[in-house]
């Protein structure tokens, strides 16, 4: 349980973008899942890190969770800080064909994007639900190529909150459905495209 004290600290640093005991089942597919302590939705960078180093020195634990597809939460809930990041949701082209997406970018919207401008190099992905943050952490893909294949760089957020790293992709851990090689609770913010990573989509069509 949060503690009154934290309670006001969170809401102090976030204001309405803080919640306490919501459900999680309001928040994934599945519709599935007891009350987070608090859900929590930053709204750029700086609240970010006020939000992780507050939870860092309280010793609150947290966890992201994107679009919630296929996510389970325990029918006992989630006793910490749940992070939402989906208004992290800027997408653009580089003058190279790449482009960066933060880590809330809907599938839908990375997918139409590339669409209306003759991108190639993410068809493969078009299908799968979720969020480029989501993508990212699990690795998602399908038999014939995965997101590890198209991702150039991804910039991180300690999980304290005091830094942020960009990783190239040889710096990363990539294995089936998952990413491994960065630190326990940080946070992917962006990646060429959770908020700057890079998705390496560098053919255009047309």
């Amino acid at each position: 349980m949060i503690p009154d004290s934290v309670r006001g600290e969170l809401e102090q640093a976030l204001g309405d973008r803080v919640q306490f005991a919501v459900p999680l089942s309001r928040h994934t597919s599945l519709r599935v899942g007891g009350p987070a302590g608090a859900i929590a939705a930053p709204a750029d960078r700086d609240e970010l890190a006020r939000l992780l180093g507050l939870c860092s020195r309280h010793g609150i634990p947290h966890a992201v969770l994107g679009s919630g597809f296929n996510a389970i939460a325990p029918d006992s809930g989630f006793d910490g800080v749940v992070i939402r990041m989906n208004s992290w949701r800027r997408l653009e082209e580089e003058a190279d064909g790449r482009l960066r997406a933060e880590s809330g970018v809907s599938h839908a919207q990375i997918t139409n994007f590339c669409v209306e401008r003759g991108l190639s190099g993410l068809e493969f992905a078009c299908g799968i639900p979720g969020s480029v943050g989501g993508w990212i952490a699990m690795n998602a893909g399908i038999p014939e190529r995965e997101v590890k294949d198209a991702v150039l760089e991804v910039e991180v957020m300690e999980p304290n909150g005091t830094s942020q790293q960009h990783l190239r992709r040889d710096e990363l851990d990539f294995t089936y459905r998952a990413l491994r090689g960065i630190a326990d609770g940080a946070l992917v913010l962006t990646a060429p495209q959770s908020a700057l990573v890079w998705l390496g989509i560098q053919e255009p069509t047309g």
